[in-house]
């Protein structure tokens, strides 16, 4: 004990000396240490000098405790001072001698609470707190912050009850920043009147309660439960109470049942559903950002055999609490029954956000909460957006089998009124293990009761149904029926949109999550994979629309396999299930996006699901607000199609990722699956993250499905969009009224900032061949050519079909007019093709005209003269721009005027000072300086700057602009917002490199990434 003490000492003076220097710099007061010799009430030496006069010195301040041995029990005789000056530390563990427990005994204090703290980084620690009129520990008020207690015995000596009337410790009025517990040692916070911890009020917040033993002995092996609430009963643990709630007679368990009378406004105590119960942890009023965890540098938090809850989140405004890491309702082991009498948790009444368990995919389950009368129980109107996932409800799996900890009642309860509960995770690992309570695994109750969603749970064991929803609750969203169950495939029937998850189970609910698909109109769905092992068992699906889910389906048998292999034929995990075109239709119709802004939303849905085409140069390049009418705008996006609009390419991915089979030796099947699988898996869990991620993935699957989708026609623009680029955008936030491209724009949405993008196509073998210039079939003719060929009946068909060719019959009547319309070198060629029977020959115009600024060749005219054949009849008209090559029957001269400039394009972007092919971020932060600055112009001399350019408008326009000034009409001698994104590209993709011939053609005549070779 006294080495563990002596260890303990000198990280605290460590700690506290490395505090006062951060606090006061290189002049920072020395330490007083004050010593508490006696035991006495007051007078020299006693603690209640020590407080006052750490209270009034100005310095840190250190209490130490140098008793006589035997005198270690300090009894007040009246309320000690509050501790006003900041940084005071009351310590056991520093004195001359370190009793096994130094008692503040406040029996004689009159109506007092122990220690009161009011100011900020006070540390009490390694004291006994027991048997205070009021609470044994307070912490208030807006001052009071970075408090900590730690290694505290508060309402029992660890074995026995010595309860303080009020709570154990109370944080009110604006305290905040504490911790209860911690890396520095847990309490035992055990016996108290009411709650063993309550943190309440308005801005009491950021409160950390980590580690400790709230409800038990020092050891976490039997009951010293909070909330006993008169002296009769103290210390006598009662059992849980019977389902009817009379708390007489009916109970079961090893405690005595007892009638307890309610206390009503009783000594000033807030009124908790008309009357002051208490328990083991209460978060209420207006406190937020609080958090209830395990200690994970040495043991998770214990909350059992408190007489109510275990923990209880209450009120309007009681937002963004969070529960990991506890054992609640079972003992040290997380297997023996320690029940509190109520609910394990409790979320009632208003609170916002509550987050029970964890996000992550742990290998243990973040709480184990069992042996309660309800696990968790979400209840009352203005609840809304509790979370509850990876928790272990009721049993845990086991190698050896499965422990069963049955909560009395229900697993879970969502009740009269909350909305938005989401019960499960993103993947099996994430869902809650949901077994052996005494009547079902989850239960929703009462028509204001909607958006309860279940999602990848293990839900098993119940001698009830694993889900019930009744008397309205999520709106009876009916289950989905299983038409055929087979070891390749399962298959059945619901309603339009829905998500459908198939699960395994020994009886009728869900103890095994299979897989899930999503259903667009019609009803019918499917799931793929290789089931064959679960031969035996009964199948069983729920659904799911926006965000309500149903019971558990009617159970069908899986057939046990006549060989007893069960694995069938199949390989890998089986076809995609994808419809990205109905996806599209799903979008519009979804109210989620409501809640996107433009210009994503726009972007998503394109100009019309048939005829939008947005991925060819698919970076937002947002040169306007939302709502201004610009040519090329949809709603302040700026787009370039590539030719084929997006719901026919889409329709290539669904064919070929249904089909894994198919393989023409330029395109798999199993590739493109795989390729899609992976960008929903980045999209889903790397780049929407943990906040838009659940909102997205179970609100509108479809719009990862189309994400997923544009991102596998990288032509260049999406597929740079990788690592930190979404990151480095959206750190740019809202800037001047424009949206970037998925960054902060969100925020005011409470999304919060989304994570990088990191999709590379090449790894899937899909650049080039699904984009317009490549050849999907090798039949010699581009996709882009089959498009303009057969058009938006036939293209699918023919895309991928190498019998079916572009030409095969004559297209298009008339006499063989080629006409040209050229732009830059005066030169205007007209394209024209007409093939059919016999020749016709007549007059042929082409005609050229128009200014190239820039690549002019000369100052003058320039002619063009386009000369073609045109066999047959048939009439082809060409229109382009630069050198086009026209074919046509007859002779065309076109005129044109250039207007001859410097030759301003090399293969160095002018950003590129060191010439490395890499942006650096030097050479960033000085374009940021001419975006923040309104423009830029030439200096003097070139030499005059680094670059050549001075930040700001200026007339000096005679020299090259800036690469970065590639605006669609010509410079204009300021950095837009799209322009400066287009520069983070090259920065954060490794480089860059001049591609002045790229097809399609990039917006500033360079490509993103290392050159080639490179």
């Amino acid at each position: 004990m006294k080495s563990l003490a002596c260890l303990l000492a000198r990280r605290v003076v460590c700690v506290l000396a490395i505090g006062a220097v951060a606090l006061f710099g290189d002049t920072a007061p020395a330490l007083e240490f004050l010593e508490v010799t006696s035991n006495a009430d007051s007078g020299e030496g006693s603690l209640r000098e020590a407080i006052t006069i750490a209270n009034g010195n100005g310095v840190p301040d250190i209490i130490v405790f140098d008793l006589p041995v035997g005198e270690e029990l300090i009894a007040p005789l009246s309320p000690l001072p509050a501790l006003t000056e900041a940084n005071t530390t009351i310590s056991r563990f520093m004195g001359a001698v370190v009793p096994d427990a130094l008692i503040i005994d406040g029996q004689f204090a009159g109506d007092a609470d122990g220690l009161i703290i009011q100011a900020a980084g006070i540390v009490i620690d390694g004291l006994t707190i027991i048997s205070f009129e009021r609470s044994g520990i307070v912490a208030e008020g807006a001052g009071t912050s970075d408090f900590r207690v730690s290694n505290c015995l508060v309402g029992t000596d660890g074995i026995e009850c010595f309860g303080n009337r009020h709570h154990g410790i109370l944080v009110r009025d604006g305290a905040n920043g504490g911790i209860i517990g911690g890396y520095y040692g847990g309490n035992v916070i055990s016996g108290n009147g009411y709650d063993g911890i309550r943190i309440v009020g308005e801005n009491t917040s950021y409160v950390y309660v980590s580690g400790n033993r709230i409800g038990t002995n020092s050891f976490g092996s039997l009951p010293i439960g909070n909330g006993w609430r008169s002296d009769d009963l103290r210390g006598i643990w009662v059992a849980p109470r019977s389902e009817e709630g009379e708390g007489e007679g009916e109970g079961e368990g090893d405690g005595a049942l007892r009638a307890v009378p309610k206390e009503t406004n009783a000594e000033g105590i807030e009124l908790i559903d008309g009357f002051a119960r208490g328990g083991g942890i209460l978060i209420a009023f207006g406190a937020s950002s609080n958090g209830i965890s395990g200690n994970i540098e040495l043991e998770p938090s214990i909350i059992a055999g408190n007489y109510w809850y275990g923990i209880k989140v209450y009120g309007v405004g009681t937002d963004y609490n969070f529960i990991s890491g506890c054992l609640i309702g079972t003992a040290f082991d997380g297997a023996s029954i320690l029940p509190n009498e109520e609910e394990g948790v409790h979320v009632q009444f208003g609170p916002n956000g509550t987050f029970i368990g964890s996000e992550l995919d742990y290998e243990n389950y973040s709480n184990i909460i069992g042996g309660n009368n309800v696990g968790i129980k979400v209840d009352g109107p203005g609840v809304e957006g509790t979370t509850i996932s990876n928790n272990a409800i009721g049993g845990v799996p086991s190698i050896a089998g499965d422990i069963a900890i049955p909560n009395r009642l229900a697993g879970i309860i969502v009740e009269d009124g909350p909305t938005n509960t989401f019960i499960g995770g993103w993947s099996p690992e994430q869902g809650n293990c949901i077994q052996f309570n005494g009547t079902t695994g989850i239960k929703a109750k009462g028509a204001g009761t909607t958006g309860v969603t279940i999602s990848r749970n293990q839900i098993s064991d119940h001698p009830g149904k694993g889900i019930i929803l009744s008397e309205g609750a999520n709106g009876d969203i009916a289950p989905p029926v299983i038409t055929a169950v087979g070891e390749s495939e399962i298959s059945g029937t619901a309603g339009d949109y829905q998500m459908i998850e198939v699960y395994s189970d020994s009886d009728e609910e869900g103890r095994t999550f299979l897989a899930g698909t999503s259903v667009d109109t019609g009803g019918g769905w499917t799931v793929f994979g290789s089931f064959g092992a679960f031969g035996g068992t009964n199948i069983t699906a729920t659904a799911t629309d926006a965000s309500n889910t149903s019971a558990f389906s009617a159970p069908v048998p899986m057939p046990v396999s006549a060989e007893g292999e069960g694995e069938g034929e199949g390989e890998g995990e089986g076809p995609v299930d994808i419809d990205i075109p109905g996806d599209l239709q799903s979008l519009q119709n979804n109210p989620l996006l409501g809640y996107i802004p433009e210009p994503y939303k726009s972007y998503l849905l394109g100009q019309g699901i048939q005829n939008g085409d947005f991925n060819g140069g698919i970076n937002l390049t947002v040169s306007a607000l939302p709502g201004e009418n610009k040519n090329g705008l949809v709603d302040g996006v700026e787009f370039f199609g590539n030719g084929i609009p997006d719901a026919q390419e889409f329709g290539v991915v669904k064919l070929l990722a249904a089909d894994p089979d198919f393989d023409n030796g330029i395109v798999s099947g199993k590739q493109i699956g795989e390729s899609f699988q992976h960008n929903c898996r980045e999209i889903t869990e790397n780049v929407l993250g943990d906040t838009l991620g659940p909102i997205v993935r179970f609100n509108a699957p479809e719009l990862i499905n189309v994400i997923a989708a544009y991102s596998m026609f990288g032509d260049g623009e999406i597929t740079s969009m990788t690592s930190n680029t979404l990151t480095a955008t959206g750190s740019f936030g809202i800037m001047n009224g424009y949206f970037a491209f998925f960054g902060n724009g969100l925020n005011s949405f409470g999304f919060g900032q989304l994570n990088s993008l990191s999709l590379d196509v090449n790894n899937f073998m899909t650049e080039p061949e699904l984009l317009p210039t490549g050849d999907l079939d090798g039949d010699g003719a581009t996709n882009q050519e089959e498009w303009d060929a057969f058009g938006p009946d036939g293209f699918l068909a023919a895309v991928l079909d190498p019998e079916i060719v572009p030409g095969s019959e004559g297209e298009g009547e008339g006499e063989g007019e080629g006409e040209g319309e050229g732009e830059g070198e005066g030169e205007g060629e007209g394209e024209g093709e007409g093939e059919g029977e016999g020749e016709g020959e007549g007059e042929g115009e082409g005609e050229g005209e128009g200014e190239g600024e820039g690549e002019g060749e000369g100052e003058g005219e320039g002619e063009g003269e386009g000369e073609g054949e045109g066999e047959g009849e048939g009439e082809g008209e060409g229109e382009g721009e630069g050198e086009g090559e026209g074919e046509g029957e007859g002779e065309g001269e076109g005129e044109g005027e250039g207007e001859g400039e410097v030759q301003c394009v090399d293969e160095w972007h002018t950003a590129d000072q060191s010439r490395n092919n890499w942006i650096e971020l030097t050479e960033l932060l000085r374009v940021i300086q001419f975006y923040n600055s309104g423009g830029f112009h030439c200096a003097a001399s070139p030499g005059d700057t680094e670059d050549g350019y001075v930040p700001g408008s200026g007339p000096n326009t005679t020299c090259c602009a800036h690469d970065s000034d590639y605006a669609p009409s010509g410079p204009d001698w300021s950095i837009a917002l799209t322009e400066l994104l287009r520069l983070i590209q090259f920065y954060n993709s490794g480089g860059y490199y001049a591609c002045p011939n790229a097809e399609p053609a990039t917006e500033d005549g360079f490509c993103v990434g290392p050159p080639p070779g490179k």
